[in-house]
C-alpha cells in the first residue's frame, strides 16, 4: 500500500511540527513555502525539533514553492496566517484533485470562507489544533505542548475521509478528535486566543505568564467574556461552560509557549490580530454588544504594526 501524501502549506511552527510527526509516522510530507531559500534550507537540513525529552532532526520532508506539489495528495493541511489564505486558495485551486482532502487548521475566523471561495466547499474541512510550538528559524522549532486536535465539517457529520486523515494524525502521535459541532469547536479555540495571543504580543509574557499575572490574566480574561458574548448572541454552542476557566487551563497546558501573535510582533510580520480580536470588534459593533477590551486590544497590536508595515 502507498504511503499516504500529506501536503502541509507552510513551514511555521505548526507546519514543521504536524511536518514531522507525520513523516515519524510513515507519511510521504511535503511543505510548500514561500522563498526558494527557505526550500532549500528545509532540504539541506531537515526540520530540528526541540522539547522535554532533547532534540531531534527529521530528515525526509520534501519542502518546495510549487503548488503543483499538492496534485493527488492524500491531504493538504493549511498552516499558513489568516491574512495569506486568500492567496493560498488562488494558488492551490488549479492543483487539487477530486479526491484530495483540505484541511485548515489555522487560528481565527475567516480561512474556511477564504478556501471555499476558491476552492470546491464540499472539499473543505475545518479544524483546530492546541499544540503549542515556537518557531526559533527555519526548520528549526521549540515543542511548548501537545493539545488535542479536532477536525470537522461545517455541515457536521463524519465523512469517511476525515476519519482517515484523523486516524493519519493520531498515528502521529497527535491526540486527535472529530466533531459534528466544529462551529462551537472553533470559537471555543478563538475565545482562548483573544484572551492569550494579544496579551503575550503586547507584554512579551509566554503563555504561563499570561495566566499566573494577575493583571495579564485579568485583561485576557475580560477579552474573553466580551467575545463569549458575541459567540452566544451568534447562536454559536460552546465546548466549554466557563470560556475564562478554559482559556487558563489552556496557558497551563502550552505554558513555555511563546504565541504566534508574540512570535510574529518580534519577528517584524503582519499578526492574526484581524482574525481574532479584530473579528470580535467588528461583530460586537454589527451586533450592538459592546467590546472595549477587543477593540483595544486589536488596536494596540495594529499598532505596533504600523512599524513594520507603512
Amino acid at each position: 500500500m502507498a504511503k499516504p501524501h500529506i501536503v502541509i502549506i507552510g513551514a511555521g511552527a505548526m507546519g514543521c511540527l504536524f511536518g514531522t510527526g507525520l513523516r515519524e509516522a510513515g507519511c510521504a510530507v511535503t511543505l510548500v513555502v514561500r522563498t526558494p531559500e527557505s526550500a532549500h534550507a528545509l532540504n539541506a537540513s531537515g526540520i530540528r525539533i526541540e522539547g522535554p525529552t532533547g532534540s531531534r532532526t527529521v530528515t525526509g520532508i520534501l519542502a518546495t514553492t510549487d503548488y503543483a506539489a499538492a496534485a493527488n495528495a492524500s491531504a493538504v493541511l493549511v498552516l499558513v496566517k489568516a491574512p495569506a489564505t486568500k492567496t493560498v486558495a488562488a494558488s492551490l485551486a488549479p492543483h487539487l484533485t477530486p479526491n484530495t482532502l483540505v484541511l485548515t487548521l489555522q487560528n481565527g475566523l475567516g480561512n474556511m470562507e477564504a478556501l471555499c471561495a476558491a476552492l470546491p466547499a464540499s472539499q473543505v474541512a475545518a479544524g483546530i489544533t492546541g499544540n503549542g510550538a515556537t518557531l526559533l528559524g527555519v526548520g528549526h522549532i521549540r515543542l511548548g505542548g501537545l493539545a488535542e486536535t479536532v477536525l470537522g465539517e461545517l455541515e457536521g457529520g463524519f465523512p469517511a475521509r476525515l476519519e482517515a486523515l484523523g486516524a493519519i494524525l493520531g498515528k502521529a502521535r497527535f491526540p486527535v478528535r472529530i466533531s459534528e459541532n466544529i462551529t462551537g469547536a472553533m470559537w471555543t479555540k478563538l475565545l482562548v486566543n483573544v484572551g492569550i495571543n494579544p496579551v503575550g504580543a503586547l507584554t512579551g509574557l509566554r503563555n504561563g505568564g499570561i495566566i499566573t499575572g494577575r493583571d495579564s490574566f485579568c485583561v485576557a480574561a475580560a477579552a474573553v467574556r466580551e467575545a463569549a458574548k458575541v459567540a452566544d448572541a451568534l447562536g454559536v454552542r460552546l465546548e466549554t461552560d466557563d470560556p475564562v476557566e478554559h482559556m487558563r487551563r489552556a496557558g497551563e497546558l502550552t505554558a513555555a509557549n511563546e504565541n504566534s501573535m508574540l512570535q510574529d510582533l518580534r519577528a517584524g510580520r503582519v499578526t492574526e490580530i484581524e482574525a481574532m480580536n479584530g473579528e470580535i470588534e467588528r461583530r460586537g459593533t454589527a451586533l450592538g454588544i459592546p467590546v472595549p477590551v477587543n477593540a483595544t486590544l486589536a488596536s494596540l497590536v495594529r499598532s505596533r504594526q504600523k512599524a513594520f508595515t507603512a
